[in-house]
């Protein structure tokens, strides 16, 4: 009995090995060239509280701009973290805020809104792209009043964005909990504050 063995072919071996790479390569570079990104972020003293002012890059999938195309609105969360720092142990939260903004695309007037969800305020843009780059500076977060942090510890912030899955509609809600597409959400960004009582301090980070 005689049976025969077809070994694969160097050359398709060789071919599919390229192809896979350049298909893994493409995937991770278009999911790094979308994402929110808190880019810039000061910390400054204002009417006695500790007030973050940030700027934030939003790169948007395609996905989620056909859903806002389609009247989708799409909420924005500014997570904010004060935490004491400490140099062997993990760094305990002190304070957590969610500031949350929601874009939207009216049908009728093909304007854009932008609402701020945590002061209520409103903004209306005529194109996309004026409403994305005004979302990216971000309105005065206060996080915690002058007095309250012990300058013995040093404390710091970190503020990232996520787009909110949950407010999405019931159906596409499913669809984004497990699609990349929708995972949006780049590192956070660490920022360290200066504990003065009695006047105002400004870090910034480029």
């Amino acid at each position: 009995m005689h049976v025969s063995v077809k070994l694969p072919d160097p050359d398709n071996t060789r071919r599919m090995r390229v192809l896979l790479a350049s298909v893994f390569w493409i995937w991770t570079n278009v999911a790094m060239a979308t994402g929110f990104e808190i880019s810039d972020a000061a910390v400054t003293l204002i009417s006695n509280f500790y007030t973050v002012e940030a700027q934030a890059q939003f790169e948007f999938t395609e996905a989620a701009l056909d859903a806002l195309a389609n009247g989708v609105g799409l909420t924005i969360n500014i997570e904010v973290e004060l935490q004491r720092q400490r140099k062997y142990l993990w760094d305990p939260v002190i304070v957590r805020a969610i500031h949350g903004y929601r874009l939207e695309r009216h049908e009728l007037t093909e304007q854009y809104l932008i609402t701020n969800t945590t002061l209520g305020t409103h903004r209306n843009f005529r194109s996309l792209n004026d409403a994305i780059h005004s979302l990216g500076v971000l309105d005065p977060i206060p996080v915690m009043q002058t007095g309250s942090l012990d300058s013995a510890h040093n404390h710091g912030l970190r503020l990232r964005s996520r787009l909110d899955i949950e407010s999405l509609p019931a159906p596409l809600r499913l669809v984004a909990y497990i699609s990349r597409n929708w995972r949006l959400s780049r590192s956070a960004l660490s920022v360290p504050i200066l504990v003065w009582p009695t006047w105002s301090v400004k870090i910034r980070l480029m």
